[in-house]
């Protein structure tokens, strides 16, 4: 199988245009050959009517027999003149049958025929060599041809209706109904012009070799400015790299066919792009956040070591450096839960569970933050059966209620709302916060990402928090939406599947 686009357009371009070749010149041919035939036709049937004429005349003067037909005018000499005087191309003034010229210089030759197949006149001859040949009446064989090559017309079966037309040994008749069921059949030697019109074929088969080689020349020509486009693309995916992702395919000069595919491989490396640099960014900011607590570490430990201490400033340092551990152990598992996430391989349990059962331990559990903070909470406990996994749930909540709780003013709200359709169960956690703004809100699921740094460390946040929710809410078939407005306040929408909704599925 060829493999190569270009030499496979090329063979179907030559195929094509072979097909295209060989019909133009068989319809040529064939269209000079039906030509021809029509007017050597018209010529045997105008000479028929002419002898048919003739012969009506001779039999109602009860004459059986019509004189010879006259000799052709050769290039060579001038026309022949008849017993009578007269040009044969005029019409005559005895009762010859007056043949009309063809296209060749030979005479036709004819034969009457009565009823009863008797042949009552014939004459004409083919001249094939240089110098004419001359009739003569003891040199007819019937059904044959003599020395000098004259065509003997058999008896023809009379023709069902009209004129009937026959071809045999390079000859064409005509055989036509007459008086008294009288036949008359008037023929022609055609061989030497179907010599010609075979010799026509030549400069036919070289023109169409010549039309076939400039075609395909053609042909390789377009189809290397068709695949150009495929050559640059590939040039342009050759160059990106790890170190040179900024390169883009250049759509302005291609086709619209082509155009397409430029434009959805340019998305295709703007998103690479993007997520490359998100992954690297993730790297360096999880290698950030893992360097504060290693420092703590390693400062304490070297502190220690570094004189005798007292027993109760040994249980400080192992005190700060066990905090310190907490954080690096809280950061590996985030880490590791979003890597799970983005390899599809977050272990979730799908099972019927009481959300408001959740919220309700999350609300016990962030209390103290709450009242610390001043800030109520308002619940009405409301019992909604969704499909998710508590463990994961409890996160979720703990999550997004605690940041409620963290960003919100002094003696603000917090609003919890459960509501089921039968098709979602939809929790909502509203604010009246300090808010955030649309810049805010577009970066607010990157991991590592704090809108305000200073305030996030003195929260103990790492960044990871709200994506690790939003990967949870994808795992378990759900969404997490937030919206907020600046200086109003932060409103977070979790939906989950209704359970009844999958008991029916």
């Amino acid at each position: 199988m060829i493999k190569s686009l270009r030499v496979r357009l090329q063979v179907w371009h030559a195929f094509i245009l072979l097909l295209v070749i060989i019909g133009f010149g068989a319809a040529l041919y064939f269209q000079m050959r039906h030509s021809l035939f029509r007017d050597i036709d018209n010529e045997l049937a105008s000479n028929a009517r002419l002898l048919r004429a003739d012969l009506e005349r001779s039999l109602s003067d009860g004459i059986r027999r019509i004189g010879p037909i006259p000799d052709r005018p050769r290039p060579d000499r001038g026309p022949d003149r008849g017993p009578d005087g007269f040009d044969n191309d005029r019409p005559p003034r005895s009762g010859r049958p007056p043949f009309r010229r063809g296209s060749e210089w030979e005479p036709p030759y004819y034969a009457v025929f009565a009823r009863d197949g008797d042949r009552i006149a014939q004459g004409g001859e083919i001249r094939r060599g240089p110098g004419p040949a001359s009739p003569g009446p003891g040199d007819r064989d019937q059904g044959s041809r003599v020395q000098d090559n004259r065509p003997i017309p058999d008896a023809p079966s009379a023709p069902r209706r009209g004129n009937e037309f026959r071809s045999h040994d390079g000859l064409r008749e005509i055989v036509m109904r007459a008086t008294e069921g009288h036949l008359i059949v008037v023929g022609r030697d055609v061989a030497p012009m179907l010599d010609g019109l075979n010799r026509f074929l030549l400069p036919i088969v070289l023109s169409g070799f010549g039309v076939l080689a400039a075609g395909l020349i053609g042909g390789w020509w377009l189809s290397g400015r068709a695949i150009e486009p495929l050559n640059r693309i590939s040039e342009t995916a050759a160059e990106i790299n790890a170190n040179q992702l900024t390169r883009r395919i250049d759509t302005a000069t291609m086709d619209s066919e082509l155009e397409r595919l430029g434009i959805i491989l340019n998305s295709m490396l703007q998103r690479l792009e993007t997520s490359f640099v998100q992954q690297s960014r993730f790297v360096a900011d999880a290698s950030h956040e893992l360097r504060t607590p290693i420092s703590v570490l390693q400062m304490h430990c070297e502190l220690a070591l570094s004189r005798d201490r007292t027993s109760l400033e040994y249980q400080n340092t192992i005190a700060t450096c066990g905090r310190a551990t907490e954080r690096m152990r809280s950061l590996t598992e985030d880490l590791l839960t979003l890597a799970r996430a983005d390899a599809g391989q977050l272990i979730v349990r799908k099972e019927p569970i009481d959300l408001a059962g959740i919220v309700a331990e999350s609300i016990s559990l962030l209390r103290p933050l709450a009242d610390e903070r001043k800030v109520t909470i308002v619940y009405d406990n409301t019992t909604a059966i969704c499909v998710g996994d508590a463990n994961h749930l409890s996160r979720l909540v703990n999550n997004v209620l605690g940041n409620a709780i963290l960003y919100n003013r002094p003696s603000g709200q917090v609003v919890l709302e459960i509501a089921a359709d039968g098709t979602f169960t939809t929790l909502t956690i509203r604010d009246t916060g300090i808010g955030m703004s649309e810049e805010v809100l577009n970066h607010l699921f990157e991991r590592f990402y704090r809108a305000n740094e200073a305030r996030s460390r003195e929260t103990g946040g790492s960044g990871l928090g709200l994506s690790i929710c939003k990967s949870i809410a994808i795992a378990l078939d759900g969404k997490l939406v937030i919206t907020s407005k600046q200086n109003v306040g932060t409103t977070a929408v979790l939906r989950l599947p209704s359970a009844t909704t999958s008991e029916n599925q």
